[in-house]
């Protein structure tokens, strides 16, 4: 615009003078554009979302600090400005709402040091936060859908280990990336159990083993209706190792159970009869005490079980010194003779 000013004496003589002034439109309202939500310790943005080349802007900030070429302020200048958060709460800015700060998502995975391999139902974790989204995906396992929990369950292929991994992503869209890499065992096999079909009553000797033991797996055993021959726990009911050495106790059969069990504490089991037998009585004998030379005599035991047959039978062997025998060797009344 033009200002016109004319300065009059009093003899009526005058003179005048111009003055040309710029016009600068009136600024408008500022319209901030910033995150509404910006992780703890992160970097982001703001800017004036309506700047005019007209206008300078100048900038405050409670709860972070700008990040300028020379060093962190709590103000600065121009139409757009970077700021990194670096407190907790929420963050105040001239001329807009707060900002909220939000915790950065935990990524850290727990899961079980060994798995099964091919069993389904084994869980991995993370910390389960409000707001939070998850995606996990494994490398040589197979994740049971949707998977987009902090809690998931997941099944282990064969191979010596496998890996887990979860994105975390907060409500103010910062992803936070973990991996955990797990052990696979190998499922374990049922034992099988080699051992006496029968064993004498009271045999402190008797032994079983695991014909396919593998060095995968450890064996425990149990034992009903007799003992373990357990160094420094005589008499005890549980034994392990992949060979035991037992007592058979007195009644008519014992039972032996053993469990393979492999490093992710999965179990396989399996079980085995062994019949107890009467422990054999030494023969008492009924017959002459002389014999004439070319005679034959009978001699006969006479504390023969008066049951003698099944798992109690007993059988007989009989041999001869300075004679000879008249009839089979195995009879419960042999003809001697010489």
């Amino acid at each position: 615009m033009t200002l016109t000013c004319v300065a009059s004496n009093a003899a009526a003589d005058s003179v005048t003078a111009m003055f040309n002034e710029a016009l600068v439109p009136v600024p408008a309202q500022a319209h901030i554009a910033a995150p509404l939500q910006v992780t703890q310790g992160a970097a982001a943005t703001a800017s004036v979302s309506n700047a005019s080349s007209s206008a300078t802007y100048q900038w405050t900030i409670t709860g972070a600090l700008f990040t300028g070429a020379s060093q962190d302020c709590t103000s600065a200048a121009g139409s757009a400005v970077s700021f990194t958060v670096s407190a907790t709460g929420n963050i105040a800015t001239a001329g807009t709402p707060s900002i909220t700060l939000v915790a950065s998502s935990l990524a850290t995975i727990t899961a079980p040091a060994f798995v099964t391999a091919g069993k389904a139902g084994h869980s991995a974790s993370v910390a389960a936060q409000s707001g939070s989204t998850y995606a996990w995906t494994i490398n040589n396992g197979t994740l049971t859908p949707p998977a987009t929990a902090s809690t998931i369950t997941f099944t282990a292929e064969s191979g010596a280990q496998l890996t887990l991994s979860c994105i975390a992503t907060n409500s103010a869209g910062t992803p936070v990336t973990g991996t955990l890499n797990v052990a696979i065992a190998p499922a374990p096999i049922a034992p099988v159990i080699s051992a006496a079909a029968k064993v004498t009553q009271g045999n402190n000797n008797a032994r079983a083993t695991v014909s396919n033991a593998s060095p995968s797996f450890t064996y425990s055993w149990a034992i009903v209706g007799g003992t373990f021959n357990v160094l420094n726990a005589p008499g005890s009911s549980t034994a392990a190792g992949a060979t035991v050495s037992y007592t058979a106790g007195t009644s008519a059969s014992l039972q032996l159970t053993c469990t393979a069990t492999n490093a992710a504490t999965d179990t396989a089991a399996s079980s085995t009869t062994v019949t107890l037998i009467t422990p054999p009585l030494a023969p008492t004998f009924t017959g002459a005490q002389t014999v004439s030379q070319g005679y034959s005599a009978n001699v006969s035991i006479n504390n023969v079980p008066s049951n003698n047959t099944g798992n109690s039978q007993l059988t007989y062997q009989w041999a001869i010194s300075g004679g000879m025998l008249s009839s089979s060797s195995t009879a419960t009344s042999p003809n001697v003779g010489r």
